[in-house]
């Protein structure tokens, strides 16, 4: 889980982050750590330097879950060099939402193989997972017209995942 903090300043807004290390078995969760995320450090070399310090601890990393924001070719690089299977919401880029509009035109399946695409080319290749989205509950009923608002990608290395362990 990625915590944000903020204070306003100057007209201006300072975040701290703290990102939560739990151990999650059997519908049960134990918050072991909460790291603080410098601003300047990318996402890629944090997770890379906790996926270290709790193999330095002892602890057998089998999945992590991840909040949208570490959704990038970096993270996913760093992640599958580690050997460490995952699972996390994509961000709706134009890739993304295309790629759910033709799931739900039936040109492509639930599950995937997408790749996030660098600004030099480089081609970043992932398991995509495509759900519908879990009913939230809501004062009034927005109306949905775009697909990419019923339905939400997951971005993993083990395409076998079950996605509802996102949302327990």
């Amino acid at each position: 889980a990625d915590l944000v903090r903020s204070k306003m300043k100057n007209g201006t807004t300072w975040f701290e982050r703290y990102v939560t290390v739990q151990i999650v078995n059997a519908g049960s969760q134990i918050r072991v750590a909460a790291e603080h995320m410098p601003s300047l450090e990318s996402t890629a070399d944090f997770v890379d330097r906790m996926t270290s310090l709790c193999r330095r601890s002892g602890a057998d990393i089998r999945n992590v879950l991840l909040d949208r924001e570490f959704f990038s070719g970096d993270v996913i690089r760093t992640l599958d060099a580690a050997g460490v299977g995952y699972l996390m919401p994509c961000t709706n880029t134009s890739g993304v939402v295309a790629a759910i509009r033709e799931f739900t035109d039936g040109k492509r399946p639930a599950v995937l193989t997408h790749a996030i695409i660098k600004s030099h080319g480089e081609r970043i290749p992932y398991t995509m997972i495509i759900a519908v989205r879990r009913k939230r509950l809501r004062k009034s009923k927005p109306s949905r017209t775009a697909p990419e608002d019923a339905y939400i990608a997951f971005a993993t290395n083990r395409p076998g995942m079950d996605v509802e362990r996102y949302a327990r």
